[in-house]
């Protein structure tokens, strides 16, 4: 079977605009990109798309949709690595064993290209 030429990043977050800024951030870096406005949509995603990578916000319908979906979707794909989104991110990993709950690590808001780039495709093991 043949290895895809574009990852998949699928970002699940309510904020239609943050999601149109991650989208255009990570298109031009070369990444395919699916969208979910909610959990819901986002586990469909999951299982219509079978993403690469995965970016869920933490604070979507109710503070801790984010980790709920997250453990979902660890139920679903285990090996599929998913980032937190969160405004509050430092804080975030401090007071919160984010690996034992599945995710990958903690991406800050407001997103920057150049730290957030790296990361994923250090991740994805891109060069």
């Amino acid at each position: 079977m043949a290895e895809k030429e574009e990852k998949l990043i699928l970002v699940i977050d309510d904020d239609r605009d943050m999601l149109e800024a991650i989208k255009i951030m990570l298109e031009s870096a070369g990444f395919a990109v699916g969208l979910a406005v909610d959990g819901k949509q986002g586990l469909e995603k999951v299982e219509e798309l079978n993403p690469d990578l995965i970016i869920v916000d933490m604070m979507m319908e109710t503070v801790d949709a984010g980790v709920k979906v997250a453990e979902k979707i660890k139920k679903m794909k285990s090996a599929v690595p998913i980032f937190l989104l969160s405004s509050i991110g430092e804080a975030t990993s401090y007071n919160l064993d984010t690996s034992a709950i599945g995710f990958a690590g903690v991406i800050q808001k407001p997103l920057m290209p150049s730290m957030l780039i790296p990361l994923l495709r250090k991740k994805l093991h891109i060069a």
